[in-house]
């Protein structure tokens, strides 16, 4: 089953530098990939992350969806289960 879901993360007050906003995705990522027990089974969940950002990417948050999924296409694209940072170049 697969499906995709948009979230927003809105901490720019702890967010410092690019780096800090691909540290709390990976974070974000290795959560997810957590094993979950479930009804005598093991269920794996894997996701690709895709990350713009103020202003960099985008001056409104339309443009800046539009490039965060960009992103995570190019993640799923690359082998899946992964963060990807939006890139112009």
């Amino acid at each position: 089953m697969a499906g995709q879901v948009d979230l927003q993360v809105d901490q720019a007050a702890s967010i410092e530098n690019k780096e800090s906003v691909l540290q709390i995705a990976e974070n974000i990522l290795q959560e997810i990939n957590q094993e979950i027990g479930f009804s005598l089974q093991l269920l794996k969940t894997r996701a690709s992350i895709g990350i713009s950002i103020y202003p960099e990417n985008g001056q409104d948050i339309a443009i800046l969806q539009k490039h965060a999924n960009i992103a995570m296409y190019l993640a799923k694209q690359n082998g899946r289960n992964q963060v990807r940072l939006f890139s112009s170049v």
